[in-house]
């Protein structure tokens, strides 16, 4: 087992890099990725023309699902690599730890442990996480 210790902006850069290769990995969602490179502009003109260009040649080359290309063998499907569902799982516990934390920063429950406020907590970040891998969910602590 191991210990890691993060800032708040660690964690939530951390989380973004695990859902990213979790998309990439399982449902092939590439223009995910994309939209988190250093565009000139966003969303140019041109831009969903190309990225579906560049998804009908990913698609020649994957195994699975690109953006639609295929079919999508999904996070929870047998054929997905469990380094997937490794990330996708990472990816909720942090992403669920940082959304309750910054509930009860915003006065929205008055602690992780209360039952959760869905007017204002919708969201599926505020889901407790669910297996999809082999591996135990990772557990994260507050301090």
């Amino acid at each position: 087992m191991y210990q890691i210790t993060l800032t708040k902006n660690q964690a939530r850069v951390l989380s973004e890099a695990l859902e990213v290769l979790a998309r990439l990995g399982g449902i092939g969602q590439f223009r995910y990725a994309l939209e988190r490179l250093p565009l000139q502009e966003k969303f140019p003109n041109s831009w969903h023309e190309d990225m579906d260009h560049i998804g009908r040649i990913l698609a020649q080359y994957t195994t699975s699902n690109v953006d639609g290309h295929r079919t999508s063998l999904g996070i929870y499907a047998d054929k997905t690599s469990e380094g997937t569902k490794v990330a996708w799982d990472l990816h909720q516990v942090v992403r669920h730890r940082l959304s309750w934390d910054r509930a009860v920063a915003n006065g929205v429950v008055a602690g992780v442990d209360e039952p959760r406020n869905w007017p204002e907590m919708m969201g599926a970040h505020y889901d407790d996480p669910m297996k999809t891998g082999k591996e135990p969910l990772a557990i994260i602590n507050h301090v």
